[in-house]
């Protein structure tokens, strides 16, 4: 947050103002360097009588108070006055004194001795923190810290089962045996929610200077429990992958550590490690340990990885498709960015290990098969690591000679699925290794289409260097001036036409101007009618822009077609006129501005009638007033009358 409030700082935009608020800590100060003319003192008469409020109320009604009713008038007025207007302050003062004698000398005592600040109150709640708890106490809260997500009290309680000494290990006895004793290992630093509907119980940090207490380095004496994120998420990613390493009878969905609070499987921590290791391993430093139990993890001879991709695939959740063969490891070394795997995999032979931890190594690379082996709707190595963005990754698969034009079974390209996600540095580096740019297209259509569809005029320029085909036409809205038309992309469009695009090429839905006319893009519009789109091309029983822009409502397109010649009166099979598309769409302000232009009134549709008898029949009152004001012909309605419309 600071080091964005300072960036923000560095623009001098003029008329930019900001406000921000915090507790007046010696490290915001330094670091924002704000002069006196710049600091807004928030304290004030109205903040202490809240807390005085707030004191009072707390007094009153905490059972582990009232016993000190008498003093009451005491405890207020000495809280009131050192708080300095800081809630979070107060609060973590009520624990000492709910764990105060009773005794009006010691209470004396504490109160004459209230630390003055929320970073001392820190400091001696960590202090007074059991010797033998503190290991326990540190791995909660770096646990907390670094979570990907809130944390369930079953799965934190889980968690702990994960001896992180040396070595690390696995023991159901480390377990906390219920939700409370989170919070007497932690006394003050965390709380629990409930909430029935979703997980249930939650554990959170108390308050968000806690964790902001814990990462800074105002730490002193209690510096043993100071947090650093990278090693927070090291330390996590090791207790995720221990937890799957367990064998088959613990680890998969029917696993069970028994106690008190269960989760509904048993094996809370299990479903968060399978999903959020990986994450974890990206955000850690990715020490000699870690990567060993990743390794030990991927290696077929542990049976993790089966079990995991079974609990957690990746495939199925982005693609909705569950494979029955489980991927080879370089394919998941590939698609999460683990390019330490990736060298093991592609640049060692197998035979070249003796020790135990190098045999470990030796039975992942022993199970890893083709590099350009396609198990997956992501296909093969080089087409996963390209659609995730790990771009090192792809330069090691390209350098041990992965084929950079291979197709997936959704017959989509390593270049295809880097474009896609808009990760432009590895398409140049596929160009530059000589991917095809108008390789056979797959769902998302070639190339150039995929940049078209993604509003990259950096994208769409780099494929043009290399010569892509403007008008190929494939995927599902056909050419790629179709599809950015359809997404009212104007300067991709306007590029695309400045290279040749065929601007009445057909897709799937029409014309280009068709679908930015459905789509209601007027700017669009304007831009394909400026360079000569044939504002009446239509196909078959396919409609024109016209009706396209009618049937939607889109008032100042229908006035731009009009206005550059579009054929009125122009019927369509089953539809009719854009006359009778407007009425049946109830789209009054449309049949206005066609009534206006002298629409043909009673023109009909097969099997449908006129646009008067479409509107009285669906009973828009409205447009038949107009229709009958416009001078429409009063037909009876023959029982064959009646229409399908869509």
């Amino acid at each position: 947050m600071l080091d964005t409030l300072t960036a923000l700082r560095s623009w001098s935009v003029p008329g930019m103002h900001l406000i921000v608020s915090s507790r007046d800590e010696a490290d915001i100060r330094e670091e924002l360097e704000e002069t006196a003319e710049q600091i807004v003192e928030m304290r004030n008469e109205f903040v202490d009588q809240d807390i005085a409020r707030f004191v009072a109320q707390h007094l009153q009604e905490s059972r582990h108070l009232r016993r000190w009713v008498e003093y009451h008038e005491l405890i207020e007025k000495a809280l009131t006055t050192r708080a300095k207007g800081v809630f979070r302050w107060v609060e973590c003062q009520f624990k000492a004194l709910a764990a105060c004698p009773e005794s009006e000398d010691l209470l004396e005592r504490l109160l004459n001795s209230l630390p003055e600040t929320l970073d001392e109150t820190y400091e001696r709640m960590l202090n007074n923190i059991s010797l033998g708890s503190r290991d326990y106490a540190r791995q909660i809260l770096s646990m907390l810290c670094c979570a990907t997500r809130r944390l369930a009290a079953t799965e934190l309680i889980e968690g702990m089962a994960v001896q992180l000494g040396d070595p690390l290990r696995f023991n159901p006895k480390c377990c906390l045996k219920n939700m409370e004793a989170i919070q007497r290992v932690c006394p003050g630093f965390v709380e629990l929610d409930a909430n029935c509907r979703t997980e249930g119980t939650t554990v959170r940090l108390a308050h968000f200077s806690v964790r902001e207490y814990l990462e800074s380095d105002r730490i002193s004496e209690s510096a043993w429990f100071k947090i650093k994120l990278q090693d927070a998420n090291t330390q996590m990613v090791c207790v995720c992958l221990i937890v799957l390493l367990q064998p088959a009878s613990l680890n998969a969905l029917h696993m069970t550590i028994r106690y008190k609070y269960q989760g509904p499987d048993g094996a809370a921590f299990y479903a968060y490690a399978a999903q959020n290791w990986p994450d974890h391993f990206r955000s850690g430093r990715a020490d000699h340990r870690s990567r060993l139990l990743v390794v030990q993890f991927l290696s077929n001879a542990s049976h993790c990885l089966g079990n995991w991709v079974h609990i957690w695939n990746e495939d199925y959740f982005q693609f909705g498709q569950l494979e029955t063969l489980t991927p080879p490891p370089l394919y998941y070394a590939a698609r999460l960015g683990l390019g330490f795997i990736v060298e093991l995999l592609t640049d060692l032979q197998p035979g070249s290990y003796s020790s135990n931890t190098d045999e470990v190594i030796q039975q992942l690379i022993n199970s890893n098969r083709d590099i350009d082996e396609q198990v997956t709707e992501y296909g093969y190595a080089l087409q996963a690591a390209s659609g995730e963005g790990h771009l090192e990754v792809v330069k090691q698969l390209i350098a041990s000679h992965a084929n950079v034009n291979a197709t997936s079974r959704g017959r989509k390209t390593a270049l295809q699925a880097a474009l896609y996600n808009g990760h432009i540095e590895i398409a140049k580096l596929l160009l530059a290794s000589n991917a095809d740019v108008n390789a056979e297209p797959g769902h998302n259509g070639a190339a150039l289409q995929v940049a078209s569809a993604i509003r990259s005029i950096e994208m769409v320029k780099l494929l043009f260097d290399h010569n892509a085909d403007v008008n190929v036409e494939a995927g599902h809205y056909g050419a790629a001036l179709v599809d950015a038309s359809s997404n009212g992309y104007e300067e991709v469009v306007r590029l695309l036409l400045a290279n040749n695009a065929n601007i009445n090429a057909y897709g799937t839905y029409g014309t280009s101007l068709r679908v930015a006319s459905d789509e209601g893009h007027v700017e669009v519009v304007k831009t394909l009618l400026a360079a000569n789109a044939d504002v009446n091309a239509t196909t078959g029983n396919d409609r024109p822009a016209l009706h396209s822009a009618s049937s939607q409502g889109h008032v100042e397109i229908v006035k731009l077609l009009l206005a550059n010649g579009a054929d009125i009166d122009f019927s369509v099979p089953r539809y009719g006129t854009a006359l009778l598309e407007a009425s049946t769409h109830r789209e009054i302000d449309v049949v206005k501005v066609l009534l206006a232009n002298n629409a043909d009134k009673d023109a009909e549709v097969d099997r449908g009638g006129t646009a008067l008898q479409v509107a009285q029949i669906e009973g828009y009152e409205e447009i038949v007033q107009l229709l009958l004001d416009a001078g429409a012909s009063h037909k009876p309605i023959g029982e064959e009358k009646g229409r399908t419309h869509e």
